[in-house]
């Protein structure tokens, strides 16, 4: 048989292009490094290593997916992604007109999908993208002690138990008993909507809806819960959580796609994530313990934590316990406040007439699908009227169901690693928006509006999740409006909901 790469072996060859073949696997390597070295071809072979190590990543160039072009040695297209990195990509997506492309982020390679693309990737091919990466400061640094959270785990076993954990104590059938909870969290954000707007002769900021959707995950998780919005633990929850979220972004740290700073002396990412890290774990032990003290005293409420640490066999480890919380309590004071401050300053308070006739829609829509109780006198038998759930072409073929209408999107993820908790965080977001749009008319303050820019609304564009930048509202009641009764008085339906709601 001949040999190997016969024209490199003998006087020809050097010991750098021999440990370049054999540092990537290929042929003629052993050989090389049994022949006589040769000075001249040593400096061009290291130049090749060199070149080769600098563009490496961890998955190989994907053939037949456009490259984006620029990418530097090392660094790859970090540097160019700049602090806006989506508002970057989206740039990129239009120029190379391609609906995928690939980047590369230090050492690792990035695929840049459609919309489209990445809903067949992610539901069409669950099975192949299940799993999730590790990075150096969220996993190594940030988590070393609590464990990962649900969506950033690896697959494993592990995170494969937190899953069904997680989807039983969240799914629908548990709903039904979180419905006093969605009460009490919605009553309260209206309840300190009036007592700070003064029944809309003040204009305020939104700061209600952080403790609203955290007070929601501390029910769930520890059955405690916060009603003051500066009180000093819920302050350093939303502090700590918030920082962790940015160390996550790709611009903000680049010593994920990068090794070499990470053996930097004294450096300040390191240092930075080590001290939210304690600071986490400081919360999370208070918070368990107080539970460890309601049970002793008798007085816990129904909760993941209480009932895990009741249970004499937990099928559950303690880590595993601890990442369901942390999962919960990370991943809903930033996503659902988002969520519901870009709603009030962007589609209710749009600054033109538009933004008040859509109000003004939705909550003649809710009176439509919510009316007044019916007497004795009322209840008498409806029709059905199946067809307006059918399509049917007016033939003797029988009617199809009716496909679903609206914007689909990715907001709790797709396909087997969606959000566990995408439910209760619709019925979250569906509780407040229907009792502020019912109690109020919302319009923008004059000197401080809100940004309707999809870009600019942002407030920290290096961040994970899109944080509206402050703005002012003014609430205006809906008492005396047209058609409004006596008993209908915002001031009487929060006495109401006070009696009904204690807590």
């Amino acid at each position: 048989m001949a040999r190997p790469w016969p024209c490199l072996v003998g006087r020809t060859s050097c010991p750098g292009l021999a440990i370049y073949l054999q540092f990537f696997g290929l042929p003629g390597g052993r050989l090389l490094r049994r022949a006589a070295p040769r000075k001249s071809c040593l400096r061009p072979a290291r130049s090749v290593l060199t070149a080769q190590l600098s563009a490496a990543t961890d998955v190989r160039f994907t053939r037949g997916i456009p490259e984006i072009p620029g990418a530097l040695p090392v660094a790859g297209h970090l540097l160019a992604l700049g602090d806006d990195h989506a508002t970057t990509c989206e740039s990129w997506w239009r120029k190379s007109r391609a609906s995928v492309f690939q980047i590369r982020l230090g050492d690792t390679r990035a695929v840049v999908n459609s919309f489209d693309d990445a809903k067949r990737m992610l539901i069409g091919r669950q099975s192949a993208v299940i799993d999730r990466p590790s990075l150096y400061t969220l996993h190594g640094i940030v988590s070393s002690t609590r464990g990962f959270t649900i969506g950033s785990s690896p697959w494993d076993e592990s995170c494969k138990n937190k899953r069904t954990a997680t989807g039983a104590a969240l799914g629908r059938p548990e709903i039904r008993q979180s419905f006093d909870m969605f009460d009490l969290e919605s009553y309260c954000i209206v309840r300190d909507m009036a007592r700070d707007s003064d029944h809309g002769s003040a204009a305020i900021s939104i700061v209600y809806l952080q403790r609203s959707a955290l007070n929601t995950t501390l029910t769930l998780c520890y059955g405690i819960r916060m009603d003051s919005v500066y009180e000093g633990m819920l302050r350093e929850i939303l502090h700590v959580g918030s920082a962790i979220s940015q160390l996550r972004s790709a611009s903000e740290n680049y010593q994920d796609y990068i090794p070499i700073p990470r053996y930097w002396p004294n450096n300040e990412k390191t240092k930075r994530s080590r001290e939210l890290r304690d600071r986490r774990d400081k919360y999370l032990d208070a918070l368990l313990d107080q539970v460890r003290e309601m049970i002793r005293k008798g007085t816990d409420k129904p909760g993941i934590s209480a009932a895990i640490l009741k249970d004499g066999e937990p099928k559950l480890t303690g880590v595993e316990v601890s990442s369901i919380c942390l999962s919960l309590v990370s991943s809903c004071f930033e996503t659902i406040p988002g969520t519901l401050t870009s709603c009030i300053g962007a589609l209710y308070t749009l600054s033109t007439p538009g933004g008040r006739i859509f109000q003004d829609k939705a909550y003649a829509d809710i009176r439509r699908h919510y009316p007044d109780m019916l007497t004795t006198s009322d209840l008498t038998p409806r029709p059905s009227i199946p067809k307006r759930w059918l399509a049917s072409d007016g033939t003797i073929k029988a009617a199809a169901e009716r496909a679903g209408t609206g914007l689909q999107h990715f907001a709790f993820g797709a396909g087997s690693r969606a959000c566990s908790g995408q439910t209760i965080a619709g019925r979250r977001l569906d509780a407040a928006l229907l009792r502020i749009t019912c109690s109020y008319r919302v319009v923008a303050s004059e000197t401080k509006p809100p940004s309707t820019d999809y870009v600019e609304h942002n407030q920290v564009k290096a961040a994970l999740v899109a944080i509206p930048k402050d703005f002012d509202v003014r609430l205006i009641p809906r008492d005396g409006m047209q058609g409004a009764r006596e008993d209908e008085t915002l001031d009487a339906c929060l006495g109401e909901a006070m009696a009904r709601t204690p807590g």
